[in-house]
Order: structure tokens, then sequence, then C-alpha cells
């Protein structure tokens, strides 16, 4: 239930208020007594977007009671044939409303209060102001939090999953071993190796995973046979191999993809080969 402020004038009695600092919210009975109008009659007239019904403490227990904005509160004056609507549109108008807006409350001064009662009061009012708005601040900050860790999350499940559909990109879910050309072409497409497939053989020579000598020169190194990221394939014809060349398994091509996507990792060796 919102907090229900009283606002006390010696001409005009209690008016009770409720709603914020923004919209305001009076109660209609006490409105409509101080301007002498019938409140069953004022709500016919008034539009239904400036009244609400809130919840209000009575002898009777809570009841609903109807309360009307700042815009349904002038038609309410206006309404009001009574010498006081004039005094009592000055009053809300020069001293409830700025002190509602600019304090989130209003001070009625008694005329017997001393200026230290007065000043205790509002600071009462104030201390209050301020820890509704820290517990506001607090409630913010907890859902930035919130907000943040779930970010967090997704940005950790998006770094597992990226990997996979890069390779899924770059791959196209092929089952079959590759030629090293064709290697250097995706390589190069994607953007993580700059130069063509004769750079790229002679990058794999230089990094070990090629032999660079004799009769198997560009074969598989015995270190890609082990690590499973390349074979040999044999070409015969009868019962004559005719031709033997290293090709990269679906593994192996998963390998150089995440290997020269690595800044760190890959970006050093190419600075090194290219530098060399």
């Amino acid at each position: 239930m919102e907090e229900i402020k009283i606002f006390n004038s010696p001409q005009f009695g209690e008016i009770r208020t409720t709603g914020t600092s923004e919209n305001p919210l009076f109660c209609l009975s006490d409105v409509c007594s101080v301007l002498g109008l019938r409140q069953g009659d004022v709500k016919q007239r008034l539009d239904k977007d400036v009244v609400s019904t809130q919840p209000l403490e009575t002898t009777g227990g809570i009841q609903q009671a109807n309360f009307v904005n700042e815009d349904g509160l002038y038609d309410v004056i206006l309404d009001s044939r009574k010498p006081q609507a004039k005094a009592f549109r000055k009053w809300v108008t020069s001293e409830v409303l700025p002190a509602i807006r600019k304090t989130g409350g209003y001070i009625a001064i008694n005329h017997d209060e001393t200026p230290e009662e007065i000043m205790a009061r509002a600071l009462t009012i104030a201390q209050a102001t301020l820890a509704k708005r820290d517990e506001r601040l607090k409630q913010l900050e907890e859902k930035t939090e919130y907000q943040q860790k779930q970010i967090e999350q997704k940005d950790a499940r998006i770094s597992v999953l990226q990997p996979k559909a890069f390779f899924a990109d770059c791959i196209m879910q092929s089952e079959d071993c590759i030629s090293i050309g064709e290697m250097a072409n995706i390589l190069k497409q994607n953007g993580l190796f700059g130069k063509g497939q004769n750079s790229f053989f002679e990058w794999l020579r230089w990094s070990g995973y090629l032999l660079n000598r004799g009769s198997r020169y560009n074969l598989p190194s015995q270190r890609s046979m082990r690590l499973g990221i390349m074979r040999i394939a044999e070409q015969q014809r009868g019962s004559v191999f005719i031709n033997r060349k290293a090709v990269i398994t679906p593994y192996g091509q998963r390998y150089f993809i995440e290997l020269f996507g690595k800044s760190s990792t890959a970006g050093q060796c190419t600075i090194n080969f290219i530098n060399k």
C-alpha cells in the first residue's frame, strides 16, 4: 500500500495524498469536502484517466478510496463555485505541489512550532526520502549485477560454441581427408593464413609437420601421424603404387583452424615463419 501523507491547513483542514513526487494523487472526498462538492457527482464528470482507487486505512479497516491526479484536481477546483476554491488552488499550486516535487513530501507548519521543531520534522522527511532513494539504488544495482552475470554466462557459452560453429562453417561438416592445398585455401579464405599453398607447405615443413628431405619429402612427420592430424594417401595402378602424398584428416582440419585462430599461438608462429 502506498504511503498516505496528510497535509494540514488551518483554512482547508486535512487533505490526504499518495503517489509519487512526479505523479501526486489527492483524495477526492477530501478535495470535494473543501470545495463544497458531492464526490459522486464530481466523479461522474471527470475523465476516467484522472481518477484511480487507492487503499486507504479508515476506522472501518482498509477501503478503496477515489484519488485524482494533478489534472483531475484542477478539474475539480474549476467545478466549484465556492469563494475558497481560488484560495485552495493557490495553496496547492504555490505551496503543496512545489514542496512535493522538491522533497517528495510536504511540511505543514503549525504556528505554535518553533524553528527547531520544524527543522527536525524536515530532517525526518529528508531522511525518509533518502532511505527510499538508497533502497531504489540498491535494487537497481542488484538488477544490474544480475544482468551482468547473465551476460557473462552467455559469453561463456558462446566461447564454447564458437569454435565448433567456426569449424563447421569452414569444413562444411566434411568427413573426408583433404589435401594440403585445400587446407591452405580454407585458412586463407578465412583470414587465418595470409599466403598461398606453397607457403603453407613451407610452413608445415618449417614447423615440423612435414618431412623436409629425402624420399619422404613433404610426407607427414611422426609427430603429425602421432597427433592424428595427417595421414599418407596412396594411389596405385594394379599392384604398383604410383603416388604418395600427405592429406589432412578431419581432426587435423580442426587442429589447424583452431591453431591459426589463436592469435597467441599461430600468430606468433606465422610471425616467426615470415621473419625467419
